[in-house]
C-alpha cells in the first residue's frame, strides 16, 4: 500500500470536554465497564479523568457537574446512576461483614447533593433499618457512615414526598438519636419546620436544641424578615411547650432586638429598681402631707 492511500489514525474521543465527562465516550462503555471505571475514580485511581488535588477537587465533582449538564433523563446519567446503586449494594454487603470500602463517602456524597434515578428504594431499605432496627443499622454502617447514609436519605427519599418515606421519618422524629434528620426530611418548608417543632422538641437529643433551633429562628427571619417572622412564631407558637417558647424567644431577642413572644418592652433590673426608688419616694412624701 502506498503511503498516499494509508490511513491516518483516528484521534481518539477524550474522556472529559470541559470539566465534563465526555458522553461519546460513556455512551460506548458497558455497563460493567462504567461501575469499575465509577469505582476506579472515587478511589482516586482513575487515569482518564483524574482527579486535580492542587484546587482540593472532589472525587464526585466531575459526576455531579456531568448530570447536572445532561440531566437525569439521559442515558448515559442513567448509566452513572446505576453504578453508583451497583457501588451502593456493594458497600452495603461489605458492611455487613465489617468492612468498608473507601470510596463509600463520596459515594454517598453524590447521593447527599442531587436527587438521582435508581437509588430510592436502596435507601428507602436503609430508613426502614434505621427506623425499625436503630441498634443493627448503626452496628450494620458505624456511626459516621450511618449519619451520611441518613444524610443521602433526605435527599433521595423526603417525608413530605414519599409517603412510605415519611411513616419512617415520622417513627425517627420520637428517636433522639435521628430527630433532627427526621425534622429535616419530613419539612419541605419553614411553616413544616415550624409545625414540626414541638414534636421535634419533645425527642431531640437536648445537646442538639439549641444549635438546631438557632438554625430554624434564622431560617425564619432570611424567610420572612423580622416583624413577620415575628408574627409567624407567634401565630404558630401558641401551643409550644414553655421551654421552647423561652428557648425560641431568647434566640429571637438575641438576633434581632425584640422578643418574639412578648409586646411588654423590655425594662432593665436598674430601670425597674429606679422606679420602685421613685414610687417609694413619692408614697412617703404624700403620707407626710397634711
Amino acid at each position: 500500500m502506498s503511503k498516499s492511500t494509508k490511513r491516518k489514525p483516528q484521534p481518539q474521543e477524550p474522556f472529559v470536554v470541559k470539566g465534563k465527562l465526555n458522553p461519546v465516550v460513556l455512551s460506548s462503555l458497558g455497563q460493567g465497564d462504567v461501575t469499575q471505571w465509577l469505582e476506579q475514580h472515587l478511589l482516586g485511581l482513575d487515569h482518564r479523568a483524574p482527579i486535580d488535588v492542587r484546587y482540593g477537587e472532589d472525587p464526585d465533582e466531575i459526576i455531579t457537574t456531568t448530570v447536572r449538564a445532561l440531566g437525569v433523563a439521559d442515558p448515559v446519567v442513567q448509566s452513572i446512576t446505576s453504578a453508583v446503586l451497583d457501588l451502593l449494594d456493594r458497600a452495603r454487603k461489605l458492611a455487613g461483614e465489617s468492612k468498608q470500602p473507601s470510596y463509600v463517602d463520596s459515594l454517598l456524597h453524590i447521593c447527599q447533593t442531587m436527587s438521582l434515578p435508581h437509588v430510592a428504594e436502596f435507601f428507602l431499605e436503609e430508613l426502614a433499618a434505621a427506623a425499625q432496627e436503630p441498634d443493627s443499622f448503626l452496628s450494620k454502617w458505624g456511626l459516621a457512615t450511618a449519619n451520611e447514609v441518613l444524610f443521602a436519605a433526605i435527599e433521595q427519599v423526603p417525608g413530605y414526598r414519599n409517603t412510605q418515606a415519611a411513616e419512617y421519618w415520622r417513627m425517627m422524629l420520637r428517636t433522639g438519636a435521628y430527630a433532627t434528620f427526621a425534622l429535616e426530611a419530613l419539612s419541605n418548608s419553614v411553616d413544616d419546620q415550624l409545625t414540626l417543632l414541638p414534636e421535634w422538641w419533645s425527642h431531640c437529643a437536648a445537646e442538639e436544641r439549641t444549635l438546631e433551633l438557632r438554625t430554624i429562628v434564622q431560617s425564619v427571619m432570611a424567610e420572612f424578615g423580622v416583624d413577620e417572622g415575628r408574627k409567624r412564631l407567634q401565630g404558630m407558637g401558641g401551643s409550644w411547650p414553655r421551654e421552647l417558647r423561652e428557648a425560641t424567644d431568647r434566640l429571637w431577642l438575641s438576633a434581632t432586638g425584640v422578643h418574639a413572644f412578648r409586646d411588654r418592652p423590655v425594662v432593665s433590673r436598674e430601670s425597674l429598681s429606679c422606679a420602685i426608688f421613685q414610687a417609694g419616694q413619692q408614697t412617703k412624701y404624700l403620707l407626710k402631707r397634711p
